[in-house]
Order: structure tokens, then C-alpha cells, then sequence
């Protein structure tokens, strides 16, 4: 999935942290896909916009 042009990714990891046991899915996942990261705590539209903007150097 790393080969795909063109492509650009972001994970949101849903997990939730309070558990006693902590799979990381999504962390997994993002860096499998050369993904930006985000907790859905910090989830919000101007992280979203932020994220988007600084990699499209808009």
C-alpha cells in the first residue's frame, strides 16, 4: 500500500485508552500506510484542515 502515488492517508485510532489491554491498531496501521496518525481525542475539523493543509502545502 506504501507504493500507491498519488494516494495520501490518515488513521484515526478509536481505541480507547483506558483499557488494561492496548492493541495500538491503529498506530500499526498508519505507519503500514505511511499514514498521519491522529487520536479521535484530538479529532477535531482544524486538525483535520491543519493535517491536509501542511501536506498539500497549501
Amino acid at each position: 500500500m506504501k507504493d500507491l502515488s498519488g494516494v495520501d492517508f490518515i488513521v484515526v485510532d478509536t481505541e480507547k485508552k483506558n483499557n488494561s489491554i492496548k492493541k495500538d491498531l491503529a498506530l500499526k496501521v498508519a505507519e503500514w500506510f505511511s499514514a498521519k496518525y491522529i487520536s479521535v481525542d484530538d479529532l477535531k475539523a482544524e486538525t483535520i484542515l491543519e493535517i491536509v493543509r501542511s501536506h498539500k502545502n497549501l
